[in-house]
């Protein structure tokens, strides 16, 4: 999202010639700097971007921000490289193979959306799955 937030920011100067200070780190980094400026009395963000509705529910919530509106969606996909010899196109494809894999980091979003249809499906905690 670095280039289109930066793309965004330029435009806003240059249309109401007022700076804009980008910092940039994961959801989780920067959900955690808006409680600690919170804590101190302080608000110095205007704008938080998550990458995932999960943190935005739970800062408005929290009242770390005022509102909340959605400016792009996500779909978790399977890639699976293109050397690989099987034919691959679902979860229980890969399942079926009974071969390690991974998926993201179940603290973002796309990775607990993940663990949740594996947990679900009775298929995490198995040694197969490298979380």
């Amino acid at each position: 999202m670095k280039k289109s937030v930066y793309e965004i920011k330029e435009l806003y100067e240059k249309e109401y010639g007022l700076p804009v200070n980008l910092t940039y780190g994961s959801s989780g980094q920067l959900e955690g700097q808006l409680r600690i400026q919170a804590q101190g009395g302080v608000n110095q963000a205007d704008l938080y971007i998550p990458a995932d509705s999960i943190f935005a529910d739970r800062t408005r919530r929290e009242g770390l921000t005022a509102e909340s509106l959605d400016l792009a969606e996500f779909h978790v996909v399977l890639a699976v490289s293109q050397e690989f010899k099987h034919s691959v196109k679902s979860v229980q494809d890969l399942l079926a193979l009974d071969i390690p894999f991974t998926y993201c980091d179940s603290k973002a979003g796309a990775g607990l959306l993940t663990a949740q249809a594996l947990r679900k499906s009775w298929h995490l905690g198995t040694n197969r799955i490298i979380s």
